[in-house]
């Protein structure tokens, strides 16, 4: 083989070793970011049901308090 087939084999060689150790940087990267969003997804779900939950405790409550208004006023009556 002559000098520049070599050269250009080992330059081959070198840019799709490169391009392999990207891709699978790439992959790594892809999966962590996923991992993280997918941990902000649940915390942010975790935090609107509690949401959701003291809501549901507040409406609750309110038609309590109305209740008992409502039963203070029949009574004075």
């Amino acid at each position: 083989m002559s000098d520049l087939q070599t050269t250009f084999y080992i330059i081959g060689i070198i840019f799709m070793s490169l391009m392999l150790l990207m891709g699978l940087v790439t992959v790594a990267a892809v999966l962590v970011i996923r991992k993280k969003i997918a941990h902000i997804h649940d915390r942010i779900e975790d935090k609107l049901s509690m949401i959701t939950t003291i809501s549901g405790l507040a409406e609750k409550g309110g038609a309590v308090l109305g209740a008992i208004k409502k039963a203070s006023h029949q009574s004075k009556q």
